[in-house]
């Protein structure tokens, strides 16, 4: 994770004007556990673009790791006010909830996903991140496993990503990751 963040850093100074490349410098940041690194770095980006979608996912993420559950959902709302119905910032918005022991306001915003499931894909990974959230691991596994049928790709960030700290301790975790080749 240090060298793609070294990666990242260099091909942000050749092109230091680019929101992409912030982003990717803040996502590092992000999945190395530095949350106050990546919201700095997000907060860049959206300087360079306020209408830079993924640099406002990714410091609502940000500031859900940290316990800045007042930013993190004043970023996923403000999403969510361009793209209403986009699963990925509803699933963390619902995590969010969850996370903080707001538990019906994240059992709403499940249903609503849910809801969202039957007229269009909504990946499984993103239902087994609002149970990992409600604490609630075997669903949470069940949802993992239908993503790994879906052969759904954001997997692949599963050995890394902080929404699965939850889950890491249970020995399906490391079977799961096992089995995708991680």
């Amino acid at each position: 994770m240090e060298k793609a963040t070294e990666e990242a850093e260099t091909a942000l100074q050749l092109n230091p004007v680019s929101p992409i490349l912030s982003t990717s410098v803040g996502e590092s940041y992000y999945q190395r556990r530095l949350y106050d690194r990546a919201i700095e770095q997000h907060r860049a980006a959206l300087g360079l673009d306020q209408a830079y979608l993924p640099a406002l996912v990714n410091l609502g993420r940000a500031y859900a790791q940290k316990g800045m559950h007042l930013e993190a959902r004043n970023a996923f709302q403000k999403i969510l006010t361009y793209v209403p119905e986009d699963p990925a910032v509803l699933s963390l918005l619902a995590n969010d909830f969850a996370v903080s022991g707001e538990k019906d306001a994240a059992r709403k915003v499940l249903v609503k996903l849910q809801g969202l499931a039957t007229k269009r894909y909504v990946p499984s990974l993103y239902i087994a991140v609002v149970y990992a959230g409600l604490g609630e691991k075997d669903q949470a596994f069940l949802w993992l496993e239908k993503a790994y049928e879906e052969r759904c790709d954001y997997l692949v960030y599963l050995p890394s990503e902080p929404l699965g700290d939850a889950l890491r301790n249970d020995p399906r975790y490391a079977e799961l990751i096992h089995r995708l080749g991680l």
